[in-house]
């Protein structure tokens, strides 16, 4: 099983960091902290009107995007929205889903921008080696 503290899973974030050339996490993170406002906005609207096909597009998009940079309990929400997740580990009610991820979100923001300052002193100071890691 991979490693996995707080909100994010290392082993998707170490991955990404490997990748980086300077840059490359940096403008991740931020295009990920600046979409997911909108995709939590469209499944509000979309659970207020009660529009099931909107509701489970955006959801899909959220899990996809939470998926990819190790926010694994944000896509397992997003994906009881979407209505892939077994059912018992979550309510049913889509209000308290998105409660929950709006929570989250909060979280996986703190930890992400933390991650980000790690890896420009790293960078700074040029150390590639992000295996050791570690949220606070």
């Amino acid at each position: 099983m991979a490693a996995k503290e707080n909100t994010l899973n290392l082993d998707v974030l170490n991955t990404l960091k490997e990748l980086d050339d300077g840059t490359f996490f940096g403008e991740l993170v931020k295009l990920f902290l600046d979409n997911i406002p909108h995709l939590l906005q469209s499944i509000s609207v979309a659970i207020a009107s009660k529009e099931q096909k909107a509701m489970h597009l955006a959801a899909h998009k959220l899990k996809g995007s939470c998926g990819n940079i190790g926010a694994e309990h944000m896509a397992d929400l997003a994906s009881a929205l979407e209505g892939t997740q077994r059912r018992e580990l979550v309510s049913h009610d889509p209000q308290l889903i998105l409660a929950m991820l709006e929570e989250e979100f909060v979280k996986v923001t703190a930890a992400l921008q933390h991650e980000v300052r790690l890896q420009i002193m790293r960078h700074s100071n040029g150390v590639k080696d992000v295996s050791q890691n570690r949220l606070h």
